[in-house]
């Protein structure tokens, strides 16, 4: 997966360890940053839905803030994503 994106995301530019939070507070501070700040976000996004499904060989595991939401958010709007792309094959073209 091409990863140019990375270039401009304001993460580069912050602590690493802020994107694995242990506290509400570096959480909060690094969404602020993600969804405020950060012309790459949804790139990021993309990029950890794509690295992290289930269907992908060598999958990422999920963890940290990736595109401006936790692991948890992550997995419940891939979740979603995979709900409806069955419904629509099921009632096909």
């Amino acid at each position: 997966m091409n990863h140019a994106w990375e270039e401009n995301a304001a993460c580069a530019s912050v602590d690493p360890e802020l994107w694995y939070p242990t506290t509400p507070e570096q959480a909060t501070e690094a969404l602020r940053i993600c969804w405020n700040e950060c012309p790459a976000r949804q790139a990021c996004l993309d990029a950890a839905m794509a690295e992290e499904h289930p269907l992908t060989p060598g999958r990422v595991p999920r963890h940290g803030i990736r595109g401006g939401f936790p692991a948890q958010a992550r997995a419940q709007l891939q979740g979603r994503r995979t709900r409806k792309a069955q419904a629509a094959q099921a009632v096909g073209p």
